[in-house]
């Protein structure tokens, strides 16, 4: 099938996710993508074989459905033609009008020569791949990206990995993606300086442009080493950068590159990027905490020497470039340089993980956003 990604897998095949495999594999292929891409946490268990994926999923408070979703791993207990009595497993990347079809991508399964194939599923398919027994839904069926607030802060955007916008306060809407096939999901949004525009991007770097927001480049074409976790705006909104989870920059428009972690070993993947107040430089915020500094972006701390509770979901940086703050997925709060501490999460239940931090304009404040769209101010 045509226009697929492989999320950048074979880049990172030898490497084990979730207890898997390495290699040609279903099984480390998808708990790379779910990992890398959807930043679902390693499970406290082993999973097992394909076809034991939904039972012990399931055992462990996991939602396991026949509803499939953007993001769903589709799996097949085995024994039907073409599937031996293992099992298999694939992620949904996309799902048609009413359930009638998805699309699937998968590994160690097709003739191609890295294993990877896309592929339609009609549903009541009685091909030789047939119709899932079961769909697994580590994320919420509609899981939120983030959160970004309109330029006076009285107003905010969340948007969704299916490329949905919900508009709060003042927030405009100026269109979505969320009735477009996706190549890949959203995994990021920058607003224009005036707030009559947005940039979404996808997880393969194809760059959306609603309302007065310029389209200025992508990487939707490009075979790449990671997934694209975030896109950041220059400040006069002529010029984006995109960040892979290698720490890879690329830049379009006016935005400068001021260097990359993308040709080193990361002891965490990359989850969030923010620029300085003039555009001259930027920091990379890594899972484990850890901050890369490059241009005029000075280094004001970090937890990557640290042992958390929980790995980092989000990095927003205080307005005048003095300081900034990053939260876990259970909800805390680090702060350094001048960034202020005004309240966490850490020791609140939550019915989803955090996935992002998002600064108020007036540097006063700060929003905390769950995996539900749950918006939490400070």
């Amino acid at each position: 099938m045509g226009g697929y990604t492989t999320h950048g897998y074979e880049v990172h095949a030898g490497a084990s996710y979730w207890e898997m495999d390495a290699g040609n594999e279903c099984t480390n292929y998808v708990a790379y993508v779910e990992s890398a891409v959807y930043r679902v946490q390693t499970p406290a268990y082993n999973l097992g074989n394909g076809g034991d994926w939904a039972v012990n999923a399931a055992a462990h408070g996991v939602t396991v459905n026949n509803v499939p979703t953007v993001g769903a791993v589709a799996e097949w207990d085995g024994g039907e033609p073409g599937l031996p009595p293992p099992g298999h497993v694939a992620v949904v990347e996309a799902v048609g009008p009413d359930d009638s079809y998805i699309v699937i991508s998968q590994q160690h399964i097709s003739g191609d020569p890295g294993g990877y194939d896309w592929m339609r599923i009609d549903a009541g398919s009685q091909s030789w791949e047939p119709w899932p027994d079961h769909f697994i839904h580590f994320l919420p069926y509609k899981t939120t990206v983030g959160a970004v607030p309109t330029p006076d802060g009285a107003g905010y955007w969340v948007a969704g990995t299916d490329g949905r916008i919900l508009t709060y306060g003042d927030a405009g809407f100026y269109g979505a993606v969320d009735n477009v096939h996706l190549v890949a999901p959203i995994t990021g949004m920058a607003v224009t300086p005036d707030g009559r525009g947005y940039w979404l991007v996808g997880s393969d770097g194809g760059v959306f442009s609603f309302g007065d927001a310029a389209f200025y480049g992508s990487t939707g074409g490009l075979l790449l080493n990671a997934p694209i976790v975030d896109i950041v705006a220059t400040p006069d909104g002529k010029g984006y950068w995109l960040v892979g989870s290698d720490g890879g920059v690329f830049n379009f428009g006016d935005a400068g590159f001021y260097s990359s972690v993308g040709s080193l070993h990361l002891n965490s993947p990359i989850v969030g990027m923010a620029t300085t107040p003039d555009g001259k430089g930027y920091w990379l915020a890594g899972a484990d905490g850890g901050i890369f500094s490059f241009g005029d972006a000075e280094f004001h701390g970090s937890t990557g020497g640290l042992r958390l509770n929980a790995s980092i979901a989000g990095f927003a940086a205080s307005s005048d470039g003095g300081g900034y703050w990053l939260v876990g997925s259970d909800g805390g709060v680090f702060n350094f340089g001048d960034a202020a501490f005004s309240g966490s999460l850490g020791s609140s239940p939550l019915p989803q993980p955090v996935v992002g931090i998002t600064r108020a304009p007036g540097g006063e404040g700060y929003w905390i956003v769950d995996g539900d769209g749950s918006v939490h101010p400070f």
